[in-house]
């Protein structure tokens, strides 16, 4: 038997059950409802998958993480913070293989590897 949720439903169970914002929950809501979309196929619900992505405040946050201080990756960071992010966005989703979540003042990020 398959429930299909809608989308406040599914966001509000991820934040229930898997701990992110409700922000970061409709992030991933919307980014499943679009891989359903795209593929074809019903995407289920399931925590321990759901799991693998992790929230953070911010890209800086997510890099610092996962991959490292960016000072290390870019030697220049802190002097010219504000003209990396983009760039920074598309080395942490290359590094992720896997699309780099953000709104609502949220970065989500598949963290798995």
């Amino acid at each position: 038997m398959i429930l299909e949720l809608s989308t406040t439903q599914a966001a509000d169970l991820i934040k229930e059950r898997c701990g992110f914002s409700y922000y970061a929950a409709k992030l991933l809501t919307e980014y499943f409802e679009e891989k359903e979309s795209l593929e074809g196929t019903p995407v289920e619900f399931d925590p321990a998958t759901i799991n693998e992505w992790a929230e953070y405040d911010s890209l800086h946050e997510a890099i610092s993480d996962l991959i490292g201080p960016p000072e290390e990756i870019e030697e220049e960071w802190e002097e010219n913070a504000h003209l990396y992010q983009d760039d920074m966005k598309t080395y942490l989703q290359e590094w992720s293989c896997y699309p780099v979540l953000e709104g609502g003042g949220i970065v989500v990020v598949y963290s798995e590897r």
